[in-house]
């Protein structure tokens, strides 16, 4: 197992999510269900964080960034094996310019 660490601003981009599909969207049902999606991911994560790809973007992928999908979004995480620990640094919009914001 390994131990999740979740950088304030990958927080922050959550709840930002959270509130635009729940607010602006007006759909709540929408937001639980990426919750829900967001916990089955660190679940996944947890147990073993290996089975994500790397990153596409050549720069992100040599400093051992990977990312899990989640819905039109990508979680993007490295991998602590010597401390087997998970640092998720930033959720994004699937078609966002991610890679220049990392």
């Amino acid at each position: 197992m390994y131990k999740l660490k979740i950088t304030e601003a990958a927080q922050n981009d959550i709840e930002s999510i959270v509130d635009y599909i729940a607010v602006q969207l007006d759909n709540r049902i929408a937001a639980i269900d990426f919750l829900n999606a967001i916990e089955k991911c660190y679940s996944h994560l947890s147990d073993n964080p290996y089975i994500f790809a790397k990153s596409s973007d050549a720069r992100l992928e040599q400093e051992g960034y990977r990312k899990a999908r989640i819905k039109n979004y990508l979680l993007m995480f490295k991998i602590r094996e010597d401390r087997k620990e998970v640092f998720i640094y930033r959720v994004f919009y699937s078609a966002s310019n991610y890679f220049e914001l990392l």
